[in-house]
């Protein structure tokens, strides 16, 4: 939520007005929570040269999960037409491809940055724009 409230702060929007929805909050990485890349990777060095290594820690959510609660909240009548999503990256890089239509290989060759704003328009031409900041 600070992230969100900084985001508010700059646009001139009231903090008080964030939602959080739980259906759009970060991946779950099971027992891996809060383990360092590096730690991770020595511990299972078969997982290093994969993309999507991140989903396969014990107790880890799966990404069919994932998509699907992040589906549910695109689909869900009860979400504004415009909205501003601060998110975190690997919950943006599946949100991403599914407003693509990308499939699952697509999806983890995707840049996985984590200070970057995106600007999705349904119609456009250019559907997923990244703003630099």
């Amino acid at each position: 939520m600070e992230t969100a409230t900084l985001v508010a702060e700059v646009l001139c929007r009231d903090p008080g007005a964030i939602i959080a929805e739980p259906r759009v909050i970060e991946c779950g990485l099971g027992e891996w929570e809060q383990t360092r890349v590096a730690d991770i990777h020595a511990a299972r060095p078969e997982l290093a040269g994969r993309n999507d290594w991140y989903l396969q820690g014990p107790g880890a959510e799966t990404l069919p999960q994932v998509q699907q609660r992040l589906a549910h909240w695109l689909t869900d009548p009860a979400t504004p037409e415009r909205v501003i999503l601060v998110s975190h990256g690997l919950t943006g890089i599946i949100l991403r491809a599914l407003l693509l239509g990308l499939d699952d290989k697509a999806l983890w060759r995707q840049d996985k940055p984590q200070d970057a704003l995106y600007h999705f328009h349904s119609e456009a031409q250019e559907r997923l724009k990244r703003i630099c900041c």
